[in-house]
Parts: C-alpha cells; structure tokens; sequence
C-alpha cells in the first residue's frame, strides 16, 4: 500500500523520547531465529535518516524488512529510461550492515506508476520491453541481495472473478503478463525467491480461491513461483478467520508453495471498548496470526506494515485516530509486541512418535518420542531378533545447544537385577552420550526382542537436533554380532527456548587451588590435562609440569570439580571446597590409573566400573589392562570379558 505524508518523519525527532524503554526479555528477532522465522517490518528511507529510535528499533527487533515504497515502479523509473535508486540504496545498506534479509516489493503493480507508463499509449511489444527492462534492472541491481521479490502485487479482483480490468499490465499485455513477469525475475536473480502478493486473501474466499488456482497453473506450468504473500491488513472489529487461514496455508503448502504475511497491521477503527480494551484484542489478534503461522510448515516470514503508528498510513488516513502497529507513536512496544514476544519464547511443536521399522534379521530401533511440546525427549532402543546378545554399547550425539541430557534407565532386556550397566554421562561440551550393558553369569544370553535402554533429553533452545545413534553388539565371548540401526540418522525435532537466559554471576576472586596428578609407574607427569569445572561447565584448564603440579590462581569461593585426564589412562574427578575459611585449598595429590584398573590383582566390579568410566578412550596397542582383548579400544567388549571373570587373579587376555 502507499505510504501518507512523507513529511512527518522530519519532525519526528521533536516528539521521540531521549530513551528507547525496551521489553525485557529477548528481542523478536532472536526469538525469531530459533524458529527459522523471518520477523520484520516495512521501512521508510526518510526516517531511517532523521529518526535515530526508529532505526534502533528496526535494528534490535526485525531480521528482515521491505523497502515501504522505494522499490516500486514510481520511484525506480520516474522517467522512461532513468532509474533512481538513492532511497532503495540506503535501506540496501542499512538491512546489509544490522544482517536483515530484504523482501524487493514490488515490481509490477497496476498502481503507484508514474505518469509516463499511467498516461502512455504502447503498443503490447512495447509493454512487453518496458516491463522486462524494469524487472531486469531493478532485481539485476540487488541480485544476491534481496532474498525476496514481490513480482507481482494485487492483480487480482477483489470479488474473485477475473484480474483487475484497471491494469495497464493485464489490458496491454494480456494474462500473459504474470508468467512474464516471474520468469524474467528469475532471470535477472536466479536465486531470489519470488511471490505473488495481495490482500484480503489469507482466509478461503473466492478471491483466496481464483489465487490458489492461479499459482497452482503457475507451479504445474514451470512457472518460477516460490511462495504467495498474505498481507494481513485486518482489524478488531472484524478480525481474521484463522481456521480458514490455516486451510489455505495448508493447500499452498501441498503445492510447494511458502507464505509470507507481507504487510500486516491490525486497525482499532470500529472496534468496541476502551483503548486498554482494544489494545488487548488486537494484541491476541496479533499473536493469533503468528500461531498460525508458526504452526503451518510453510509460513516463513511475517511483516508488520510499519514500526510506531505514527509510520502506518492508517493512522493518518483516520486523522491520527488509528493505532495499527506493535508500536505507539512514542515507540515504545505496546500489548501486541508483548503478546508475541511471549509466543515466540514459548512456541514449540510436539515431537512425532517414530513408527518402529522391522528388519528382517536381527536391528536396534531408535525410537524418539515426546509426549507433548515441553515435555522431555526419550530415546529408546529396541531390540528386533537378537540371537546370542550378550552386551550392547550405545553412542548418541545431539545438539547441546537444543537437548541436553538428564537420564538413563535399563529396560526389560538389561538392568541392574541381570546386568552391569555403564553410563558414562551426557557430555553438554559436544552433545555425546555412551551407554553400555553386559550380562552377569548365570543369566543366559538374550533372544528375541525388547528395550534394551533409554535416554532422557530435556529442552534447552528451539530448533531442529539431530539425533545419530550407534550400536555396537557383542556375544558371550565379546565377539560382534551383526544388528542392523533403524533411524538412528537423522531425527529432527523442534523444542522451545528457556524463558530467560541465566544472568551471569560475578563473584570476586578470593583463592588458588594446587596440586599434582602423576602416571601409574612413570617417570615423567607433564602433559595431564587438568580442568577446574562447575556445574559441569569447564572454567579453566591446564596441564601439569614435569613433577605432575598444577596451579589454579584466582579462583572465587565455591565447591568445584577437578578433573583430570590423559590418553591412555583413567581419568580422575576430584571434589574441591572453598569457603570462607579456606581460601586457598590444601594440596592433593592423585594418580591417574593405566591398567588393571584398580591395582589391586583382582578382577571384580570396580574394574568394570572403571572401564565403563572411561568407554570413549582409544588407545594404542600395549600394557593398557582396561584393555582387556588388546583391541585398542575400551569399549563392550572388555566389559563382557571382565563381567564374566569376576573374582580371577589375573587378566583372561595374557
């Protein structure tokens, strides 16, 4: 739509407060991003000059914007031949370095010409070159730049009978006119995505009806159609029929269509109650468009129709009287912004139940599932046909910046009654978590099916997480059995952000923490990797010197972890207090273990225990005792052997 009175943004500085009084909690845009959601606004070149809490808040909240009018034919081609592109460079420039993606809007219109097309006489080649040459000037200039184009705006009727008569496209060129336009966008920028755009289309109409006909013909035909905006220009007095929008929604998706909402404000005029009571419905008519969208798989985008309502031409054309945006005129965020702000934070879609697929020979099933959006995630692993099992070792990886590992249970084929279970814990530095069980002697091997064991994930931030698992199956004699994995790569889910970040705590230093960690029967300690951790977050590391001595200066009072490691051995975890009395701790001194494990020439359970501490260790051929088959790998298969050596003097492996 066309932008009123130009002239306001130069006397905005005189009403704008000194001081932006943000929301607090995140900003939308942020929010925006863990949904891979497009949130923005359109954006006028003359206040983003004059206007300093305009451009601030356009920076902070959005991560996308459309250019209000300096892209459309009237101001690109003012006269026939010359371009201008002063305006639609500075808002080029300003999405570029705030990192927004820019929607082009728009290219061909049957309004806002300027007088030398709306006035002229041409013959239909004529049109046809005017046309292609304005296309491929204006999006060649901004290939690889605006990541979307309105090709084309409007050119519906609103009734849904036909095109609109009035076009100077359509009356000089013909119906042909549309697949024109796409296809010579398309090849002034390849990779822009294009859109047909208009209003009054979001619900099913005969007008949203001939427009699904329309760009479905267009799709069928080759035609280079992308996507359909949706611009929402609605009220509280006669809201959207959100039921319908989602139906249309989803029968543009079944044509591989995406959805933008492209233009969308929310008018009072009419509305009934108080301003506090008008405010508070349009605020759910705001969120409820989102919802919407965020439900449906193809919406990737919604823009508001200018930031403050001093900048939306409803407020002028009601002699200031309309109040359409998330923003007053103060600039300060009103109901509508808070109402979607807490949608975006909280928005999360349930996590599908995997059908199990069977193999014909013997699998491992990893089933993900989640009873309801912000419940936690379990990954099951399902046996199918196992024959002669004996012990099971399970790698999983996810993203820890979305799940995050809380817990582990046996199942119905291992568990503590039957079994010797290894949990070597979820490691939040790279998402990876290993498992593990064998069978204790006199219980037989396992045959058939069942859950071998679970692994619990709690949500920590929205998006899509893999989650690759592995398996690694072994007989009584720690030989592999083959067993098939079924989609264990990938599965992708989609969980909701913590409500606020953890503030940071600053606590003074007021201590050291000091030791030593020496080798098993080694001359020389350096090289151990020793790490101060809180929480399970690694606040420091270091390594020893020569003596096997380390030093942690300037350490804040608290109760801390020390760990220490090194290839080829156990690593250790040493608790460390200090409190007020203890300022600096006293020094210890630790060994890490290489072999037996414990030293004490006895295999039993501790030694198990040990090796299923330390399952990620690879180490090379040699006296290594937790390697108990020499394979270079601690994994299931020493486990075996030593589950069923329990009370020997010595190694079965020499």
């Amino acid at each position: 739509l066309l932008s009123k009175f130009f002239w306001f943004s130069c006397l905005t500085l005189l009403f704008s407060p000194g001081v932006f009084t943000s929301a607090q909690g995140a900003p939308l845009r942020q929010l925006a991003d863990s949904h891979s959601l497009k949130i923005g606004t359109a954006v006028q070149a003359a206040p983003l000059r004059t206007d300093l809490l305009y451009r601030q808040n356009i920076a902070r909240e959005f991560n996308i914007l459309t250019p209000e009018n300096e892209m459309k034919f009237i101001t690109t081609q003012p006269f026939r031949g010359v371009f201008n592109f002063a305006e639609a460079d500075e808002i080029m420039n300003f999405a570029q370095a705030n990192s927004m993606a820019v929607r082009g809007h728009t290219l061909i219109w049957h309004l806002s010409n300027p007088a030398w097309l709306a006035n002229g006489s041409f013959s239909r080649q004529e049109l046809m070159d005017i046309m292609r040459n304005h296309i491929m000037t204006v999006a060649g200039r901004y290939r690889g730049r605006v990541a979307y184009w309105d090709v084309l705006n409007e050119a519906v009727s609103n009734d849904g009978r036909g095109l609109v008569n009035q076009s100077i496209w359509q009356r000089g060129i013909g119906t042909e006119h549309i697949e024109l336009a796409f296809r010579w966008a398309h090849e002034a920028d390849p990779d822009a995505l294009l859109f047909y755009n208009d209003y009054r289309n979001e619900g099913i109409t005969p007008k949203s009806d001939y427009i699904y006909n329309m760009v479905r013909d267009l799709v069928q035909r080759g035609v280079p159609i992308h996507g359909v905006g949706m611009q929402l220009h609605t009220s509280v007095a006669v809201p959207p029929n959100l039921e319908q929008m989602a139906q249309n929604l989803a029968r543009l998706n079944a044509v591989g269509l995406q959805v933008h909402i492209t233009e969308m404000d929310v008018s009072l005029q009419n509305a009934p109650g108080t301003r506090a009571e008008q405010y508070e419905t349009q605020a759910q008519i705001y969120r409820d468009v989102m919802n919407v969208c965020l439900q449906a798989e193809n919406c990737s985008s919604l823009v508001t129709w200018g930031v403050g309502d001093h900048y939306n031409w409803l407020y002028w054309e009601s002699n200031r009287q309309d109040f359409p945006t998330m923003f007053d005129t103060l600039h300060q965020p009103k109901p509508a912004y808070f109402a979607v702000q807490s949608l975006l934070a909280n928005f999360a879609r349930p996590v599908p139940d995997l059908p199990p697929v069977i193999p014909d020979g013997p699998a491992a099933v990893i089933e993900v599932s989640s009873s309801e959006a912000n419940a936690p995630v379990n990954v099951a692993f399902r046996l199918y046909k196992q024959q002669n099992l004996y012990g099971l070792e399970a790698r999983c990886q996810v993203d820890p910046n979305i799940l995050e590992g809380v817990g582990h249970s046996g199942g119905d084929l291992f568990n503590d009654s039957n079994s010797f279970l290894v949990n070597s814990g979820y490691n939040p530095a790279d998402g990876s978590w290993l498992v593990a069980a064998s069978r204790l002697q006199p219980h037989e091997p396992i045959l058939g099916d069942g859950v071998a064991f679970t692994l619990t994930y709690n949500r920590r931030a929205s998006g899509n997480s893999p989650v690759n698992c592995s398996v690694l199956a072994v007989d009584v004699n720690g030989g592999n059995l083959p067993v098939e994995v079924v989609n264990g790569t990938p599965v992708t889910m989609t969980v909701p952000p913590l409500p606020q970040p953890l503030p940071a705590i600053s606590i003074p230093a007021m201590g050291a923490i000091q030791g030593s960690v020496q080798y098993q029967n080694a001359p020389d300690h350096s090289g151990i990797v020793v790490q101060l951790l809180s929480a399970e977050v690694v606040l420091a590391e270091t390594t020893t010197a020569a003596d096997g001595s380390y030093l942690f200066s300037d350490v804040p009072l608290g109760d801390y972890l020390l760990s220490a490691s090194a290839p080829q051995h156990l690593s250790l975890l040493r608790p460390i207090i200090m409190n007020g009395d203890i300022q600096q701790s006293q020094a210890t001194s630790d060994t890490l273990l290489a072999g037996d494990a414990d030293g004490n020439g006895i295999i039993d359970i501790l030694d198990a225990g040990l090796i299923g501490a330390n399952f990620s260790l690879q180490v090379p051929p040699g006296p290594v005792e937790a390697d108990i088959n020499r394979d270079s790998q601690i994994n299931v298969s020493d486990l075996v052997l030593v589950g069923s050596n329990f009370g020997q003097a010595e190694s079965p492996v020499p």
